[in-house]
């Protein structure tokens, strides 16, 4: 390919197009640990607007109300401030082999799971 001056193979003449890219573009596990982060803060998001909701109704006890805020309130800024350091933390990860990258995605998921347990227990 030194010294090529045509856009042409000079073995088989076929169009050569030269382009720079990335080896190895998987970004899986990356995504799945954004995914991970943003369930949780959309599924918090929800239920803060579902409780404001909630205030019109006067037969719903303030103290439940309080509690929802306070607790999906937690879930998004927890779920946003974790998400946020995934992002950072994305070029470290891409530098480690792909078996570290899937073994690293699984931190998010077993937070994600941990905090779904823990609010599926404070409403039980």
């Amino acid at each position: 390919m030194r010294d090529l001056a045509s856009d042409r193979c000079p073995e088989c003449g076929r169009e050569l197009r030269l382009r720079l890219a990335e080896v190895d573009p998987v970004r899986g596990p990356f995504i799945s640990g954004i995914v991970a982060f943003a369930a949780p803060a959309g599924a918090g998001a929800t239920g803060v607007v579902g409780t404001a909701l909630y205030l019109t109704d006067g037969s719903v006890d303030s103290r439940y109300i309080l509690h929802s805020f306070v607790l999906n309130g937690s879930v998004v800024i927890i779920s946003l401030a974790a998400l946020f350091l995934w992002l950072r933390l994305g070029r470290w990860l891409r530098r480690h082999e792909r078996r570290f990258q899937w073994m690293a995605s699984l931190v998010p998921w077993a937070f994600t799971l941990i905090g779904y347990v823990l609010c599926l227990t404070v409403f039980s």
